[in-house]
């Protein structure tokens, strides 16, 4: 263990970080006292924050905190103690996905498996998606990927990890995975909920949060990452404050604090908003699908951004109308497999629409190898690929999309979680105010790169024999005009300064 003491307030220690600080001989012989049970305690492994959360008795307790910070060794050791307090019981265990519930909640380092005492380790059977303790009591598995299998099944205590990472799209009853948390945790004297994640800037944790404000029965706790930074090594929080410290983000990934709004992202919560019926009509008839294709920095490392779009085929580009419809992105894939989900993206499309989708991807980040492993992919079965360059910055490339969406000319088939945080919460950098975010922004370049395709210039689409020129509106002339006298367009682009020279948005 590696234990900062400097500027470390000892009351906010746990026993063992505390027992860390004392010279060998003294802390040998407290060890040396300790037998299987005590080593097994949470009240000697979590700081009194931490126990705090463990031992509240509200309704839902949630436990919000930076990365690092501890959340998923609370969440473990309360699954533990009510399946112990309360023999008999039937616990759920919600995750993103089924592989989050099995390999972080429970195999994973600080999983139930590894916390649990050898006297009151649990059957794990993954077939069945259960965990089955000695004294009767046992917790099954549910993915928000599928909310339904939350409909019906009853439990007396539930725990919810990385609940804004969730699927919060509703089921075909019009409810979310956390809404049949909440109606389905209802056995017994005292149903409980404890809820662990990052506070990210979406509306079922904004409403939790404004619930824990305003009533009881909801009870929210922090954490910080450096709270926990004993039990992190130098490297990975090196990392993380290269990427967050000094940014909007700083507060919310590493303090564990909730932010309203990062007022210097590109976009902002109210410029993202879901299709609604007479949109939906505007893309009723004939459409124009592309698969946008970010690549990523690092084979196996950034995840490679793949999002579908579609959009209406007017001539004048600034008359159309585009939705976001998918995102096929998934992290840390090698080329082959993202190469792999380009194609099921393209033929998910295909079926959906009778289009012929494009795929776009920007040449000087890969493209051409882009091109060539998907072909590799595909076989014989040529698709379309255009490849784009990106001789501008994000910030640059991503304002004409900006703006479409503060028109009101691009929507979102459904809240796309992860990459409308992307959206909302990466900061291009502001000369002489900013250093701007330290992540790439997978999804969210990807997202640009099939609208701008649509929506800004569709000349790299024409050569597959399906378009006609676009006419360039008065619209476009006119903020172009504006963007080159530095007047901010449509509302606050903060990253946009007076002597930047910006290449028209066509």
């Amino acid at each position: 263990m590696s234990t900062i003491a400097p500027d470390v307030d000892i009351d906010d220690m746990s026993i063992i970080e505390q027992i860390a600080l004392l010279d060998d001989d003294e802390r040998d012989r407290l060890i040396g006292d300790f037998d299987e049970h005590d080593l097994h305690d949470p009240e000697l492994w979590l700081r009194p924050s931490q126990l705090r959360a463990l031992h509240d008795v509200a309704a839902i307790v949630a436990m919000l905190a930076g990365r690092g910070a501890g959340k998923t060794r609370v969440g473990a050791s309360w699954s533990i103690e009510k399946a112990e307090a309360e023999p008999g019981s039937i616990g759920h265990l919600v995750g993103r996905t089924v592989s989050d519930c099995r390999d972080v909640m429970i195999q994973g380092e600080s999983g139930i498996l590894a916390l649990s005492r050898p006297d009151f380790m649990p059957t794990y059977t993954p077939s069945l998606r259960r965990l089955d303790w000695p004294n009767g009591s046992h917790a099954l598995t549910f993915s928000s990927e599928e909310p339904s299998q939350l409909r019906g099944p009853q439990s007396n205590w539930t725990w919810v990890d990385e609940m804004a990472a969730l699927n919060h799209r509703p089921d075909n009853s019009g409810a979310t995975a956390w809404d049949h948390v909440r109606i389905g945790t209802r056995l017994g004297p005292h149903p409980q909920i404890f809820v662990t994640t990052t506070p990210k800037r979406i509306k079922a944790i904004k409403d939790l949060v404004a619930e824990g404000r305003t009533t009881k029965r909801v009870s929210l706790h922090g954490a910080s990452t450096l709270a926990n930074r004993a039990h992190l090594s130098a490297d990975y929080l090196r990392n993380l404050f290269d990427m967050y410290a000094g940014t909007a983000l700083e507060a919310q990934e590493l303090g564990g604090e909730l932010l309203d709004i990062v007022e210097t992202a590109l976009w902002q919560p109210d410029d993202i908003v879901i299709a609604d019926h007479t949109f939906m009509e505007l893309l009723a008839g004939e459409t124009l699908s592309i698969i946008g294709v970010d690549p990523g920095l690092t084979t196996g490392g950034d995840a490679t951004g793949i999002v579908v779009t579609r959009s209406t085929q007017e001539l004048a580009l600034t008359s159309r109308r585009a939705l976001v419809v998918a995102d096929w992105t998934e992290d840390g894939l090698q080329p082959e497999r993202w190469a792999a989900r380009v194609v099921e993206a393209w033929r998910t499309e295909k079926d959906l629409t009778g289009n012929i989708p494009i795929i776009v991807a920007e040449k000087n980040a890969g493209g051409e190898m882009i091109a060539t492993t998907i072909e590799g992919v595909a076989g014989e079965n040529a698709l379309p690929i255009a490849l784009v360059p990106a001789s501008r910055s994000k910030a640059a490339r991503a304002e004409p999309i900006v703006l479409a969406y503060r028109q009101g000319r691009v929507r979102h088939i459904e809240d796309f979680v992860e990459m409308q945080e992307e959206m909302t919460g990466w900061e291009p950098p502001v000369p002489g105010v900013s250093k701007g975010s330290g992540w790439s922004p997978n999804k969210m370049d990807a997202l640009v790169t099939a609208l701008r395709a649509q929506l800004v210039d569709d000349k790299p689409l024409r050569r597959f024999g399906r378009l006609e020129a676009g006419e360039t509106s008065e619209v476009l002339h006119v903020e172009e005009a504006r963007w080159r006298r530095g007047i901010k367009p449509l509302g606050h682009m903060p990253w946009r300064t007076e002597a930047e020279d910006i290449d028209p948005p066509y």
